[in-house]
């Protein structure tokens, strides 16, 4: 288990005459991290005095003060990694935060020409990470393999796609392509409480790519 944890001062004029009403809360936008990725924290001060659910509510814009907080040396291990609480002082007044719990996985393996499918639960939501890497091969117009949803959603699964992300890198002297997509996951009443994803749950699948079958549950 990693912790970290730490006190800030922060010192803002505009919040001298709300800060004992604020509330400070953590907001984790990397919910699927492996070892080495770094992890996004935003810090969000809120007022409990809003009269509507948009202003409540922790992701849209409508806060006194956001804070982003970057993470990424103490992603070093795979498990559940803990963040805060973390302190911050305003006008003499302390503010501080919940804590957050992270599931760290593995580093992605090594093979280039891979999709990898993992299911992750973060703050009682259950989501559902696709992730894949091809060989970026001069004039490769291999696309991204992306989830067939249907046939999901007749066997009682509902996803909805969260964050989606592409991005390239140098291993071994040649450019890999990545992609994580991630669908948050509700079950309804008539799911059989198995369902599993093969090569044909796709669209797009690439030739010749690993992919291991996986079951949702």
């Amino acid at each position: 288990m990693q912790i970290v944890k730490t006190s800030l001062v922060l010192l803002v004029a505009s919040l001298l005459s709300t800060a004992a009403q604020a509330q400070a809360k953590l907001v984790v936008r990397t919910i699927a991290p492996r070892v080495g990725d770094e992890i996004l924290i935003q810090v969000l001060f809120d007022n409990p005095s809003a009269s509507t659910e948009k202003e409540k509510s922790f992701f849209t814009d409508d806060y006194l003060i956001k804070s982003e907080i970057t993470i990424n040396k103490q992603v070093t291990q795979a498990g559940t990694m803990w963040v805060g609480p973390f302190t911050f002082k305003i006008d003499g007044k302390e503010l501080t935060t919940d804590s957050v719990s992270i599931q760290v996985a593995e580093a992605l393996p090594a093979q280039k020409n891979q999709v990898i499918v993992r299911q992750v639960v973060h703050q009682q939501k259950q989501y559902l990470v696709v992730e894949q890497s091809i060989p970026n091969k001069k004039d490769d117009q291999t696309k991204y393999a992306a989830l067939n949803l249907n046939p999901l959603e007749n066997a009682g699964l509902s996803l909805t796609e969260k964050q989606n992300y592409t991005t390239s890198s140098t291993k071994a002297d040649s450019y890999v392509r990545f992609s994580q997509t991630i669908y948050e996951v509700k079950k309804e009443a008539d799911f059989s409480g198995t369902y599993t994803l093969t090569a044909n749950s796709f669209n797009d699948f690439p030739a010749n790519a690993i992919f291991q079958n996986f079951e949702i549950k």
